[in-house]
């Protein structure tokens, strides 16, 4: 079993290779397996996204824009890239399958 801990080191590791120009489909599927592997891996993962967002923001002394919907026309962010965009479609799957076997178990329990 990993520990809290581990696993925040797993996931640093994970987003700090992922700004690797060099960073590969292979290590891209890698990523996705590893948080598709439980939600506390997930739940981690996307911690420090927040995180490493947060502080991208603050070292650049800018207001943080907390509800934006879409970044201003023109600008650069590695957090529009393709592959962010499809964890956090995979992440929305994963999310729905854990609430309906959640709902299909409390149906069983009754």
């Amino acid at each position: 079993m990993t520990t809290e801990s581990e696993r925040e080191t797993i996931a640093a590791r994970w987003l700090i290779e992922q700004d690797d120009p060099d960073f590969s489909d292979g290590q891209r599927a890698e990523l996705t397996r590893w948080i598709m592997q439980s939600a506390d891996n997930c739940n981690t993962y996307v911690r420090l996204v927040r995180a490493w967002r947060w502080a991208v923001l603050l070292h650049r002394a800018e207001p943080p824009i907390v509800h934006r919907k879409a970044a201003p026309v023109g600008s650069s962010s590695r957090f529009q890239s393709s592959a962010n965009k499809m964890f956090f479609a995979s992440f929305a799957i994963k999310s729905r399958q854990h609430t309906m076997t959640h709902k299909t178990n409390k149906q069983i329990n009754k």
